[in-house]
């Protein structure tokens, strides 16, 4: 590699790490950053605040299991009780709504009314005025691209949605108890990236993960085109 493109990796990295806490193998980001050069006509014709934005998003299109760059503390999916401090970079596998009936969740998502008529004809039976309804406690499955474990909506986050693709990456932050394998979060403990992992959405779209939750058949349902990367 040419020393000037070898000074523009070094920035981006640099770049990456400072403004966003993404870390990634040295490799991969010096490959990215030659075919975005290549794409656009040769080195000098992107300057280095472009690749460093177009970097970013291809690494937001990635699959982080694909980078296999560890970023948790070893063991932390082991752990019986911990507390993290810092800012960790994952991604999103698939997220469920543990805090409302799975059944009602895929009958709305695939546009039916029969939620209303089989779940909420007897919660409203048998809920009383003054009971509290449920409400929303997302667990996710995330990974750093090497360690994986669940992370739990313990507080409401308005950052996160059943919307979110899977793939998607976060900035977790701050403070955060783990306990035996599964992350509480607040939120002051989320910052959502953006992107999404092509062969995810199609394996996690919500409907799928609902029905393995109940154990039925995956529903065949076409999901919106996904984007796409260069290094996914």
């Amino acid at each position: 590699m040419a020393p000037e493109v070898q000074a523009v990796v070094h920035s981006t990295q640099a770049w990456l790490r400072s403004s966003w806490h993404v870390q990634v193998p040295f490799a991969w980001l010096e490959a990215c950053v030659e075919w975005l050069q290549e794409e656009a006509g040769g080195a000098g014709r992107l300057s280095q605040q472009q690749i460093n934005q177009q970097a970013l998003d291809q690494w937001l299109l990635t699959d982080l299991r694909d980078l296999g760059h560890p970023v948790l503390p070893e063991s932390l999916s082991q752990a019986q009780k911990t507390e993290l401090s810092g800012t960790f970079c994952v991604q999103v596998d698939s997220l469920l709504d543990i805090g409302q009936p799975a059944y009602g969740q895929l009958q709305k998502w695939k546009g039916s009314d029969v939620a209303n008529d089989d779940v909420s004809a007897v919660t409203q039976a048998t809920q009383r005025p003054w009971e509290a309804r449920p409400t929303r406690m997302l667990l996710l499955q995330v990974t750093d691209g090497v360690q994986s474990l669940e992370a739990m909506e313990y507080q409401s986050i308005p950052a996160l949605s059943t919307a979110l693709r899977p793939g998607v990456k976060l900035q977790l932050q701050g403070k955060m108890v783990c306990r035996l394998g599964m992350l509480l979060l607040g939120p002051s403990n989320i910052k959502v990236l953006g992107g999404e992992v092509e062969d995810l959405v199609e394996r996690n779209t919500q409907g799928k993960v609902l029905c393995r939750t109940l154990r039925v058949p995956e529903e065949q349902q076409q999901e919106p085109a996904p984007q796409q990367g260069i290094f996914n």
